[in-house]
């Protein structure tokens, strides 16, 4: 068992999971999906309702997370793009503290999606199961066909649950359930004597999507309705050009995902992708029945996503060169019995650059750590207000290539706080939201006068922030705006 001074630590991160894809969690999810383990780890701990990721897509979120560093730093700043040489991510420090140290799932963080199926050399290589070892487990011919024929098969198809049935997909093919049964032998080996930390990272629910047939059956007939700031084109007309013209491949049925052709159906028939997360809640729960058996009262668990899906939000879908909080106001949950309250919701705003220093604090780690974040401690424990604003960062969808999201390099920084967020498309116009407004996010009032001071509040605010954290993209172009 571990010292009460030093905990057990297990961070569980999700992809593509945002806060209209999972249940009531503490009173800011959705409630559109079934997940009641999530629910309940929110009902045991502190949920952050305003918590941001560091970037709307996957690799830079990522390298946000796990460095505690702002993405132009960390150097993750698009998919395919690794870390710079010598950025430390969290297990290195977890691991020269005496922790044992163990990774399972996703990394994302070497260039590569899949990885090479090789652990750093702070965790633990046996435990370690990347998309590249998922590959040598299941075959090259079913990975050709999860990750391409079923992207599209899982999605489009008439009745997606009997695509999974006539492949007989069960738990064990899904990554995620690998991931788990992974992560469940770890803690069952470690022993009393010394802490563990463990980062458990499920794709799931990211496309393709897959689960069992019977959890994306049960979303067939039942699917939620589309959301209430669903924009039509002729709604969007004052949003910026990249918005409307992603809009129209998604009702023009050009994306992999015909989820959007037809609107006026009033809601949205992605089943595989809402049965996909009542799956994941599942196989969350097998991993909290494991860990509670052992040390639940000296463990800490966190729970997160890397980013949000916008699920017709402003007539998109998946994730892509947008700041809407569908994409970047993330689920963040911390439940510990022996440091923090049950059942408490904190509405100030969070951020993922201070996930790192957090959980490091809470192991009594390097009081002193060089990262853009910092501790969220005492937030999580009474309430203490510890940040106004949060910033996000976009700078391309891919480093491979411009069609994963064909516009290629686009900057954007966004600065949002508890009532406003403001978005600058450096190479086209720019956004301002009033949070309090609802539909959410739907009028832009960058042009508005009745918005001035606030807007302008908040730009010179973003502007000094990346002039201090040396962001490498800033300069006069980011001042020079036309409504200014």
């Amino acid at each position: 068992m571990a010292a009460p001074d030093r905990p057990n630590v297990v961070l569980v991160v999700t992809d593509t999971q945002g806060l209209n894809a999972v249940g009531e969690l503490g009173g800011v999810g959705s409630g559109v999906v079934d997940t009641p383990h999530l629910d309940s780890l929110a009902d045991a701990g502190v949920t952050c309702a305003n918590a941001y990721a560091g970037a709307p897509v996957c690799g830079p979120s990522r390298s946000c997370l796990f460095t505690g560093n702002y993405p132009h730093r960390a150097g993750g700043w698009a998919n395919s793009v690794r870390l710079h040489q010598g950025v430390r991510t969290m297990g290195s420090y977890f691991r020269e503290a005496g922790y044992r140290t163990a990774y399972v799932g996703k990394w994302h963080l070497d260039g590569d999606y899949f990885g090479d199926g090789t652990a750093p050399d702070y965790y633990e290589q046996e435990y370690w199961y990347d998309g590249h070892n998922y590959r040598e487990d299941m075959g090259d011919e079913f990975f050709r066909w999860w990750w391409t024929e079923g992207m599209a098969e899982n999605f489009n198809a008439e009745h997606p649950p009997d695509v999974l049935r006539q492949r007989g997909i069960t738990r064990e093919d899904v990554w995620a359930g690998r991931i788990v049964d992974r992560a469940r032998s770890f803690v069952e080996d470690v022993g009393d004597d010394q802490p563990y930390f463990l980062v458990v990272s499920i794709d799931e629910p990211h496309e393709p999507s897959l689960c069992p047939p019977e959890f994306a059956e049960r979303y067939v007939e039942d699917l939620p309705p589309l959301p209430e700031n669903y924009e039509s084109a002729q709604e969007l007309r004052d949003k910026p050009a990249h918005h409307q013209a992603r809009a129209a491949e998604f009702r023009n049925g050009e994306f992999f995902i015909d989820s959007l052709s037809d609107p006026e159906s009033g809601v949205l028939p992605r089943p595989v992708y809402f049965g996909c997360s009542e799956f994941v809640d599942t196989e969350i729960g097998r991993l909290l029945e494991t860990i509670d058996a052992h040390d639940r009262e000296n463990t800490l668990v966190s729970y997160t996503s890397d980013h949000g899906h916008h699920l017709g939000a402003h007539g998109l879908d998946s994730k892509w060169a947008t700041m809407y909080d569908e994409t970047v106001n993330v689920p963040l949950v911390f439940r510990y019995p022996n440091g923090l309250p049950t059942g408490e919701r904190r509405d100030s705003i969070a951020s993922h650059v201070d996930l790192l220093p957090t959980l490091l604090d809470f192991a009594g780690i390097a009081d002193e750590v060089d990262v853009d974040g910092r501790s969220m401690r005492r937030f999580l424990a009474a309430g203490e207000r510890y940040r106004d604003a949060a910033v996000m960062e976009y700078g391309a969808f891919s480093a491979k290539s411009v069609g994963a999201d064909g516009i290629g390099f686009f900057p954007i920084r966004a600065l949002v706080n508890e009532d406003y967020k403001l978005v600058i498309n450096l190479l086209e116009s720019d956004e301002f939201y009033d949070l309090n407004e609802r539909p959410h996010e739907v009028t832009n009032r960058i042009d508005d006068n009745d918005y001035t001071d606030r807007r302008d509040e908040l730009f010179q605010d973003l502007v000094s922030r990346m002039e201090a954290a040396g962001d490498p993209f800033r300069g006069r172009a980011w001042a020079d705006r036309g409504w200014r």
